[in-house]
């Protein structure tokens, strides 16, 4: 039986709460390590901005990129999708 071997690293984006965290258990094979960061950062802001438009208490850290292996290689903190989200809901309002 032949194994398939993968052409792209995998990476695991487990989502940092405050009190708790969700790991991903599926991953993702991306190109590299800058690739698997803007991926996180589309995955914040799709958490973030549900939370900004409810004014919910914000418990969201960030996500730890992980390898395959389990080691830590990013941690993309929350607030750099909350500034990006802030911008364009003020630019969404401003140029209504």
């Amino acid at each position: 039986m032949l194994t398939e071997k993968r052409l792209l690293p995998e990476f695991y984006f487990h989502i940092a709460h405050a009190d708790h965290s969700v790991l991903d258990s599926e991953g993702r094979e991306l190109a590299d390590l800058d690739a698997a960061t803007e991926e996180a950062t589309d995955r914040l802001r799709e958490l973030v901005l549900p939370i900004l438009l409810s004014n919910k208490n914000l418990s969201l850290r960030g996500i730890v990129i992980c390898t395959e292996g389990g080691t830590m290689r990013r941690v993309v903190p929350a607030n750099r999708a909350i500034t990006e989200v802030e911008f364009g809901l003020q630019l969404m309002y401003c140029n209504a």
